[in-house]
Order: C-alpha cells, then structure tokens, then sequence
C-alpha cells in the first residue's frame, strides 16, 4: 500500500506477501501456493536479477510480521490444524 503514496526502495512487496502468507496462512492449499510462488520469486530475483537486497529484506519482513500474528493471536493457527 505504500506504494501508492510514495516509494518504497529496498523491499520486495512480493516476497513480503508470501513470506507472510506461508507462514501465517491455516489453509495448506494457500501455503502450498504462496511456497511456489515464492520458489518463482526467489529464482527470479536473486539468480535472474541478482536482486540479493529487496528479496531478502521481504522474506524477513514478511517473517517478522508472521511472527507477530502468532505472538499477538496464538489461537490463529489452532483452528484448523487441531
């Protein structure tokens, strides 16, 4: 959303998104989408364009931001999987 209001340099909002999907998501189908995906995203940033920095910096924040979802709400990963 950032984006649209200014730029945002130095982050994948792509990598962000299924970092945070795949890791926070209760639906396998969507974790196992988000993990292919992320595969494409992968390859394609860091052997394609050598792009080591943006994708990066998104796995961690995408990671940092799960984390907190677990940490805030420990109930949203017990619903499904239970």
């Amino acid at each position: 959303m950032w984006r649209v209001f200014g730029n945002v340099p130095y982050v994948s909002g792509h990598a962000l998104f299924l970092a945070y999907a795949l890791l926070s998501s209760r639906s396998r189908v969507s974790q196992v989408t988000a993990g292919l995906v992320m595969v494409e995203v992968v390859y394609l940033k860091y052997f394609v364009w050598h792009d080591w920095v943006t994708a990066t910096t998104g796995i961690i924040l995408g990671s940092v931001a799960a984390l907190i979802l677990r940490l805030a709400a420990p109930e949203h990963g017990k619903a499904v999987r239970e």
